[in-house]
């Protein structure tokens, strides 16, 4: 970005002072002097003398990155293998709770058709217990 500062009045001590690391700045009417330091932040010096009239150009720039794109990527494809995962495994405890559920209908269906038919006289006693006990207790293994 370059911003233009017309000067209205001639000074011989302008200053600006951006602070470190935040933005980079340049500029060519103006001499670059020590840092600062002000409340706890550094803050880099450009000093000079300027006339009425004339125009003082700022060049700014974002700081430069200290990482490099082979860390953008790994940390990229990082983040999409572990998404991937959770995906898959969201998945597959969705599809084993359905299987549950599906099971746990049938189970509960095959009961009550027994009972019905205990209750019509279509099976005995013994045969009623004898089926609806396993059925039964997978049904309560489900349920726990």
């Amino acid at each position: 970005i370059m911003v233009e500062k017309p000067i209205l009045y001639g000074t011989p001590n302008f200053a600006v002072m951006p602070e470190k690391g935040r933005v980079q700045l340049g500029m060519t009417q103006l001499n670059r002097n020590a840092s600062v330091n002000f409340q706890d932040r550094e803050y880099e010096r450009f000093t000079g003398q300027v006339r009425a009239g004339g125009t003082v150009r700022l060049h700014f720039k974002a700081p430069d990155s200290t990482g490099n794109i082979s860390l953008f990527y790994g940390a990229g494809g990082g983040i999409f293998v572990l998404g991937a995962g959770i995906a898959v495994w969201v998945r597959r405890r969705r599809r084993s709770g359905l299987a549950l559920r599906v099971e746990r209908e049938t189970l509960l269906g095959a009961i009550a058709e027994l009972d019905d038919r205990l209750d019509h006289g279509e099976i005995s006693p013994e045969a009623h217990a004898r089926d609806r006990a396993p059925r039964f207790a997978r049904l309560r293994d489900l349920s726990r």
